[in-house]
């Protein structure tokens, strides 16, 4: 889960270049698959606690970073399959 590991949290977003939503849910899947049943079935009372969130911005120097590396990789890949 993202909320059990900040780095990887943060390695995600630099490396897509997005600002991402974490939350402390444990179950955030679940969560949401229950919402959306809920939702689904016209229950137009929704009475739960909205989910806390934090913003986690990506880092554009991270970004440009991974985005070499993965060209590298692409072409010692290609190298390796000709």
């Amino acid at each position: 889960a993202l909320n059990a590991s900040p780095v990887w949290a943060q390695i995600i977003a630099d490396v897509f270049g997005r600002d991402i939503l974490i939350t402390n849910e444990p179950e955030a899947s679940l969560r949401g698959a229950v919402l959306l049943a809920l939702q689904g079935s016209g229950d137009k009372e929704l009475s739960c606690e909205p989910a806390k969130v934090k913003l986690l911005k990506f880092h554009s120097t991270c970004h440009a970073a991974y985005g070499r590396a993965r060209e590298r990789h692409e072409m010692t890949y290609q190298d390796l399959m000709s």
